[in-house]
């Protein structure tokens, strides 16, 4: 996590800009959603849910760096995970504490875990769990991602292209999802041009990148608190702790 912070400190006092690849704030999808998350559409969000569910054998064989602790910093948490954790705070702001299992089911993986699974919970109140998986042989996606509010319900299959919500619920009554409209203005529908487009603007700029070096600092502080509860057989772990720790090691 000090190293982190240090990256941050450096780009500040080289006076550059500093963006981290968080590619899914960069979704036409995902950016309708925090258009109504925003704008109180769903309501108060009590509940999250998502996966990020992958076979890393389809991508890398071992060995690779991917496998091993000491150069991927970790498995299925830290490769997969980072993005939907990320996702979340994006949505539902930081975090305060988190809580995460994991497990090694083949000797490929080393003691990195390539099944992982995590409760956090915000300063909102709003709670979420998480399923993160390097090894799964096979899944009808790679990605999903609920979100329970108040007064509506959102659900979202990326891959798939698949944004569906219901709003309101009338009562009791049951009420069918209905595809959910873009009326984003984003440059393309690939999140990955959009997030080189986002970046080239705050340099000309100077603004503040969405997903910057210093706003992602809590995303990490995430990821790191998530691995300390990991290697304490699941303790609840204090985000902001962790994110502190990481910032006094850092001066």
């Amino acid at each position: 996590m000090a190293e982190c912070h240090r990256l941050v400190a450096l780009a500040e006092t080289r006076d550059r800009q500093l963006m981290v690849g968080q590619s899914q704030r960069y979704f036409p999808g995902y950016k309708e959603l925090k258009q109504r998350i925003d704008t109180g559409s769903l309501g108060q969000i009590h509940h999250a849910r998502t996966d990020a569910i992958y076979n890393l054998r389809e991508y890398a064989e071992p060995p690779h760096w991917f496998y091993e602790r000491d150069k991927a910093g970790g498995g299925s948490i830290i490769n997969v995970g980072t993005h939907k954790i990320d996702l979340l705070r994006y949505f539902l702001g930081d975090a305060v504490r988190v809580t995460a299992y994991g497990k090694t089911t083949a000797p490929e993986f080393g003691d990195t875990e390539n099944y992982s699974v995590a409760l956090v919970e915000f300063e909102n109140g709003a709670i979420a769990d998480l399923l993160m998986a390097h090894s799964a042989p096979r899944a009808p996606y790679n990605e999903m991602f609920w979100l329970f509010g108040e007064d509506g319900v959102a659900h979202c299959l990326p891959d798939e292209g698949e944004m569906r919500e219901v709003i309101p619920r009338v009562g009791n009554e049951r009420q069918e999802f209905q595809d959910i409209d873009l009326t984003v203005d984003l440059p393309s529908d690939d999140p990955f041009i959009n997030e080189i487009f986002h970046f080239a603007d705050c340099i000309e700029t100077g603004s503040e990148p969405t997903s910057s070096g210093r706003d992602n600092l809590k995303t990490m502080a995430i990821v790191f608190a998530l691995y300390r509860s990991l290697n304490m057989d699941g303790k609840s772990i204090d985000v902001d702790e962790v994110y502190r720790e990481g910032k006094n090691d850092e001066v």
